[in-house]
């Protein structure tokens, strides 16, 4: 299922490079659709699932780097020149600028959250509570007042 996300989202990205068209929404949709089912196989995955979503999530980065490129080529532009003509908001319509930053907002969310269930620190996303975590190695004071 994992592996059909993440092949969707790299064919509607080829395309849009290809057609010179973008489905926009689709493309956020997806892009938010995959990274929340990436984040439960890590959080309630298997030891087997969650080592796949790790290969996934290094071949997502390669492939959309390849695609990103690709797209620098076509364009005849520098990273620079794509990341200004992106973080421009009046090469947008107003509800795909809305859009974009909704999803950028979401993702790099999500993003953070992956990254720190990857090196295990603790997210709020764990299934673990944080009071089991107070418990270890902490015991309360004794209070004094009874003593003779």
């Amino acid at each position: 299922m994992l592996e059909e996300k993440f092949k969707r989202i790299i064919d509607l990205f080829r395309q849009s490079i290809e057609d010179s068209t973008v489905d926009l929404e689709k493309i956020c949709r997806e892009a938010i659709e995959f990274f929340e089912h990436l984040k439960g196989k890590l959080q309630n995955g298997t030891e087997t699932e969650k080592k796949e979503a790790l290969r996934i999530m290094n071949e997502v980065s390669s492939e959309m780097n390849k695609q990103i490129r690709l797209l620098q080529e076509k364009m005849g532009a520098t990273e620079e020149q794509m990341r200004a003509f992106a973080e421009n908001p009046s090469n947008f319509s107003p509800e795909q600028w809305r859009l974009m930053q909704e999803t950028k907002d979401k993702l790099s969310k999500d993003t953070k959250a992956l990254i720190q269930l990857i090196k295990g620190k603790s997210t709020g996303l764990e299934k673990r509570p944080k009071e089991e975590e107070k418990k270890k190695g902490t015991k309360p004071k004794k209070s004094g007042w009874l003593r003779m």
